[in-house]
């Protein structure tokens, strides 16, 4: 709401008039408060409904508008408190929020000014300082959040009870990827009552989330004749927009819709858990047999914990009931995730065989039916997949591959042109034949010489080429733009720039293409340049545009000078200047320092002068008492992003962090540790407020602290917690990265 508001503003300021219709009066008081122009300007009516079906068009006071809806919400509401039978609850639902909206606008006028949705109207509250009025509110928010799905499955009847027994599924499932690092630090929890999921272990939370997608399809004969449309108000917006979307008709049945949610569960999650000898598999390609045959599988295992499993009965199930469907729509939709998933899964040194087999009966079966269309997708998405392992430097395998699937995708546009699955080949098939364009020169290259540029295309078979030459200056104030700006893309700010330019030197060269629809690579050969910088373009057309045509340019430097350097312990650095054709040494040459800093008022590094040095004969200079710069940051993140991005060259932190970059694979070296933490040189502290009461470790149980996930920040709480005799589980840990931040709310006593 608040969004379409401010579109609606900025139109009104850009026009003579605007008619605005809606249906919520609310919405209409707030779009008039938040605009800049004058209220008198602004007049409103009220459709009213006349004889015959006609209507009127009468001036109208909002504000009476707006409480004669409140008090209709309302009578709905205490209406069905009072008596819910015979009440459509559509209805009823629909009335709660703009209820709920108007009490809290009214109670609450000056502490939720500018709130113009309940969204936005919680966040307020749960963000409210101390002493706020809407401090009062939270408890009820808490209440509302913390009402148990679980009683409620216990109570609902078909078929409220399938659809929450798979909601709640997904929410433990959510709770333990929110949790992961925790339950992975758990032992398993045994004998006693386990009524808080935050003291289960993995192995109960994999339990309860199998338990309850297994139990939501229990009931699996009536939801397979229950037809899913009664819930269009929930799964679109169906009721404002009458257009049934694209795929609706592959889930037809409540059943399906469930199914599927299972299924999507069980194919993309792993449990982590340990897992027996004789674990299942998918490397039997009877899983791959036709939808008939697989259906009569017996399929079991000890491996009670095998996600694949589960996922393998669900398709068993699912495909069986649509086995004999009229429309086979649903079936090959279903079949085609089967063979795809086992493919996936399969350890069969001949499974792409034994896939691309399964893809062509399926193909032969349904050759007349548009459903063909689907059938073909997969299989040209396959065997393009499969091209992408061409390596022209090793062997023609995999070469034609991308052209026998834009092939296939052809065959089936050209036999179904308005099909469904003809959407999804045509994507594949833009896909295949996109353009692709890469040019790299060396950074620097001597002058007067030609030099080399290595090109990789794709789908091309001439470059236009314009080298334009240019200065640091200019660069780096096309760099300041975009980091002005995030929404300007660099590579398209540097070509709609200088392509207006003059060239210094064009030319076009051809490339052989075969029509393979692979990358290749070629060497090209640039002509002879003078001493500078430069800006070499190649594109598919003269006219370089980034929207229609594959544009793509280096930056390369034109320049007969080198240097080796070295940095010492004492923090000088050496330097060898040399020329670059012949390596002799470049004496009594001006060298000039330049350092990068940070310039805070633009947000942006620049290079600062520094000092100039001169080389001896052997071409050396020594740079002396070089500048370091120190740069905070506001959260160990921001430090991290920073040091892997070269915006800094090291840091202070603990070794924990920097072995796990390291594990990670960043490239960085531990080179000092200072400090070590011990009960006699302590490095660690839990801050609080004055106003707090807090004055030990074992006050915090059931309190927010102010933490940064996954860091040693945790760990070290959840160690402190313990050493006071209190379980980390009673401590809320409130993620807050940065460091600053963390103090305001501790100052603010919101932590």
């Amino acid at each position: 709401q608040r969004a379409t508001q401010i579109a609606l503003v900025d139109l009104a300021r850009k026009s003579n008039q605007l008619i605005l219709l809606s249906h919520d009066p609310v919405f209409l008081q707030a779009f008039i408060e938040n605009g800049d122009y004058d209220i008198n300007s602004v007049n409103i009516y009220e459709f009213k409904r006349a004889q015959n079906d006609y209507s009127t068009l009468e001036e109208c006071n909002i504000e009476e508008c707006i409480q004669s809806v409140y008090k209709r919400n309302y009578q709905t509401i205490s209406k069905y408190i009072a008596d819910p039978r015979g009440m459509d609850k559509l209805t009823v639902v629909r009335a709660i929020r703009p209820l709920i909206e108007a009490n809290l606008r009214h109670r609450f006028q000056d502490s939720l000014k500018g709130a113009n949705s309940l969204g936005i109207m919680i966040s307020m509250i749960r963000s409210a300082p101390s002493g706020s009025p809407l401090q009062k509110i939270i408890p009820h928010l808490k209440k509302i959040f913390k009402k148990d799905l679980k009683n409620e499955v216990a109570i609902s009847t078909f078929p409220v009870k399938s659809v929450l027994q798979s909601m709640l599924a997904e929410m433990y499932w959510s709770y333990y990827q929110t949790n992961r690092y925790k339950f992975f630090q758990r032992t398993r929890t045994e004998n006693f009552a386990q009524d808080d999921i935050r003291t289960w272990d993995l192995y109960k939370i994999v339990d309860e989330v199998i338990f309850y997608y297994k139990a939501s399809l229990e009931d699996a004969q009536n939801l397979q004749s229950f037809d899913v449309s009664a819930y269009n108000e929930i799964l679109n917006n169906y009721y404002t927009i009458k257009i049934i979307p694209n795929g609706r008709e592959l889930r037809p049945t409540l059943y399906d819709f469930l199914v599927h949610r299972a299924i999507d569960y069980f194919v993309s999650s792993e449990a982590g858990l340990t897992r027996p000898a004789d674990q299942f598999v998918l490397n039997d390609e009877s899983y791959k047999s036709n939808a008939e045959d697989f259906v009569k599988l017996n399929i079991n295992t000890n491996d009670t914990y095998s996600f694949e499993y589960y996922a393998i009965l669900l398709y068993q199930d699912v495909i069986k009931f649509h086995l004999n469907d009229a429309n086979p729509e649903a079936l090959v939709d279903v079949d085609l995730k089967r063979l795809e998933y086992v493919n996936t899964k399969s350890g069969n040194e001949n499974k792409e065989k034994f896939y691309l087999n399964a893809l062509e009966n399926l193909e032969s079966k349904y050759s007349g039916n548009p459903v063909l269309t689907f059938i073909l997708y997969y299989k040209a998405n396959l065997i393009y997949e499969r091209s992408l392992k061409y390596n022209p430097n090793v062997s023609d395998n995999f070469k034609w591959d991308a052209k026998v699937a834009n092939d296939i995708c052809e065959s089936g546009i050209q036999k179904f042109p308005v099909s469904k699955g003809a959407d999804n080949l045509r994507s594949l098939q833009s896909t295949i034949k996109t353009k692709s364009l890469v040019i790299k020169t060396e950074d620097i290259n001597i002058p007067q010489k030609p030099f080399k540029a290595f090109i990789q295309y794709k789908n091309l078979n001439t470059l236009y080429f314009r080298i334009i030459k240019t200065d640091l200056g200019e660069l780096t104030g096309l760099n300041e733009n975009v980091l002005k700006d995030n929404n300007i893309n660099y590579t398209e700010q540097i070509i709609n720039y200088f392509k207006e330019k003059k060239a210094d030197k064009q030319f076009t060269i051809s490339l052989p293409d075969d029509g393979d629809f692979q990358m290749h690579s070629i060497e090209a050969k640039m002509p002879e340049l003078s001493n500078g910088i430069y800006l070499i373009f190649c594109g598919t057309d003269a006219a370089f545009s980034v929207d229609k045509d594959a544009v793509a340019f280096s930056i390369t430097t034109i320049s007969n000078i080198s240097y080796m350097n070295r940095a010492m312990k004492n923090g000088n650095v050496e330097f060898y200047l040399l020329a670059r054709d012949s390596g002799h040494p470049l004496a009594n040459a001006k060298a000039t320092m330049f350092v990068e800093k940070y310039n805070y008022d633009k947000s942006i590094y620049e290079y600062i002068e520094s000092k100039t040095y001169t080389t001896d004969k052997e071409g050396y200079f020594k740079a002396e008492n070089l500048d370091v710069e120190l740069v905070n940051f506001n959260s160990a993140l921001e430090q991290d992003a920073a040091l892997q991005t070269n915006q800094i060259d090291g840091y202070f932190s603990d070794p924990v962090n920097a072995i796990t970059m390291i594990n990670g694979g960043v490239n960085i070296a531990i080179i000092n540790s200072p400090y070590v933490a011990s009960s006699k040189n302590r490095m660690f502290a839990i801050l609080v407020s004055p106003k707090s009461g807090i004055v030990a470790a074992a006050d915090l149980r059931g309190v927010e602290v102010g933490i940064a996930n996954a860091t040693i920040t945790e760990y070290l709480l959840d160690r402190m917690l313990q050493s006071a005799g209190v379980n980390p589980n009673d401590s809320v840990g409130l993620d807050v990265k940065q460091i600053p931040t963390r103090l305001q709310l501790v100052t603010n006593s919101q932590i």
